[in-house]
């Protein structure tokens, strides 16, 4: 769990506005090229992610033939690979079905009980109040309130 009097981590898994993907690669190419950055990072994981988001079923695949919300479950799960104690996300339900929204929400619940933070910016309130532990409402960079 990250704490205000602890220094920012190092590692953190992030996702702003729209996932930064290559899209020569596929999926797994996607994702083995972040697990090369840090040896910690097992295949099972990204396998377990592509399963986890139905990615896996478009193995050879190119990105830039995804749909939005195929782009979007990817650039997800680049943020969640490592299980870092960080994680942010930027508008995470955006282009995604019930179905896929519903699987994240249960995988967040999941890696929360993990210890993993999270930080959501979201527009979505029915996303917030199925996630979050702590809300914030922001106006023109002001607190409007805090629940």
């Amino acid at each position: 769990m990250v704490k205000p009097e602890e220094p920012y981590p190092v590692k953190a898994g992030i996702l702003i506005e729209n996932p930064s993907l290559i899209e020569e690669f596929t999926a797994y190419q996607n994702l083995l090229l972040l697990a090369k950055l840090d040896s910690n990072i097992q295949i099972e994981e990204i396998n377990y992610l592509l399963d986890y988001f139905d990615l896996s079923r478009f193995p050879k695949q190119k990105v830039k033939k995804f749909s939005l919300g195929m782009k979007q479950k990817l650039g997800i799960a680049q943020a969640l690979l490592g299980k870092y104690p960080l994680i942010v996300l930027d508008e995470p339900t955006n282009a995604l079905d019930q179905e896929s929204i519903a699987k994240l929400v249960k995988l967040i619940h999941k890696y929360q009980h993990d210890g993993l933070t999270f930080l959501i910016a979201t527009h979505d309130s029915n996303f917030v109040e199925q996630v979050a532990t702590k809300e914030l409402s922001v106006q023109e960079g002001t607190i409007n309130y805090e629940k």
